[in-house]
């Protein structure tokens, strides 16, 4: 029976710390997903911005588009923003990559 008792308290103190886990600890994950998305917004502009500095290099322009890098050999493949944004990575001609639709809790 003592066993039994034991056993009931156990569950329910692991229970609970589970749940105080996740109601004090919830806003800490939430922040680290939007940091970890923004770091992967940056990541990949850096390296659109430098495949568009080794074209700039070759022809002196740049490219107008990520898929002319990706053409030409400077990026493996157009890197993907998945959820973080619907749009497409674009590049202005001063050579500038820009993002658009990329949510508030990102940037």
């Amino acid at each position: 029976m003592f066993s039994l008792i034991i056993t009931i308290i156990s569950i329910a103190l692991v229970a609970a710390l589970a749940l105080a886990t996740l109601y004090f600890g919830g806003d800490a994950f939430n922040q680290g997903s939007a940091k970890a998305a923004a770091s992967t917004v940056v990541n990949q502009a850096q390296q659109i911005n430098g495949a568009n500095t080794l074209h700039y290099l070759d022809f002196q322009s740049y490219a107008t588009d990520v898929g002319d890098l990706v053409d030409g050999d400077y990026l493996a493949s157009a890197p993907n923003p998945g959820t973080i944004s619907s749009e497409d990575y674009d590049i202005d001609t001063d050579g500038s990559i820009t993002l658009d639709g990329v949510t508030s809790a990102v940037c």
